[in-house]
């Protein structure tokens, strides 16, 4: 039986952690569903307008990336037993709790995705992201990459979740281009000229500047014209939708196993 199944109706994010809905989902699918909001997942997104301004990212569904899940958070429903048994959302991974639960979910059981998008996404300057405490926000995202590059090497991230917990909570400033242009991402999708790359330089330790190259150059495109980067941003989604639509045939739901 399946662990999960995405994309329950919904027509907006619902930005409350804490929120269960028992329901019944089809024979033998008792569930529970957990709102939260939604990022890079397989659903119509929008911007402030509500203009559709990026289509579902059906690539996603063949690439499996388990820091880049195909599938909103805001739709999810699982069994409440195996949120409680894999731990559940994990402070420490404040801002990305969402991704770390889905990682460690398919050793609970099957992860199913409806590859029909029931669920809308609204990219906006109003984001919680760009409301936040922007200095923690930035280090946790930090933190997300730096999982992210111990997870590919095929050890896992415990250990940098472990010495970051041990790490001095002082007020170190982030290497790392690729975090500010997240935030440069949802204001790009939103429409506006992004500033994260004045933040940047301002906040930001500008090193390893061949290594996060690609990042920088985004930034600075997201502040030159952002309309533009939009727009090839938009084409090379559906270019790999197109391929991906090629390689999933028919297929009414997909498994996700990372």
């Amino acid at each position: 039986m399946p662990l999960c199944i995405v994309h329950a109706a919904a027509d907006a994010f619902v930005m409350d952690a804490e929120g269960q809905v028992e329901c019944t989902t089809g024979p033998g699918f008792h569930t529970t569903q957990y709102h939260y909001n939604a990022e890079r997942d397989l659903i119509a997104q929008t911007d402030a307008e509500g203009r559709t301004v990026r289509n579902p990212d059906v690539a996603g569904l063949v690439r499996f990336d388990r820091f880049k899940r195909p599938f909103a958070h805001g739709s999810v429903m699982m069994r409440r037993a195996a949120f409680e048994r894999v731990g559940g959302y994990r402070e420490q991974c404040d801002f990305w709790e969402d991704t770390d639960l889905f990682i460690r979910m398919p050793g609970e059981g099957d992860v199913l995705i409806m590859r029909e998008p029931l669920y809308r996404y609204r990219y906006t300057t109003g984001s919680n992201r760009l409301h936040a405490d922007q200095l923690r926000f930035e280090r946790q995202l930090a933190l997300q990459f730096a999982c992210r590059t111990a997870d590919r090497s095929g050890g896992g991230y415990e250990a940098v979740l472990a010495k970051h917990k041990q790490a001095p909570t002082g007020g170190h400033r982030v290497s790392d281009a690729r975090v500010f242009q997240g935030r440069a991402t949802i204001e790009a999708w939103a429409g506006t000229r992004s500033s994260a790359l004045t933040d940047w330089l301002r906040r930001g330790r500008v090193a390893h500047l061949w290594r996060d190259r690609a990042a920088i150059a985004f930034l600075i495109w997201a502040f030159v014209e952002p309309r533009s980067l939009r727009a090839v941003l938009r084409s090379r989604s559906n270019l790999a939708n197109r391929k991906a639509k090629t390689t999933l045939g028919g297929a009414d739901f997909v498994r996700w196993a990372p």
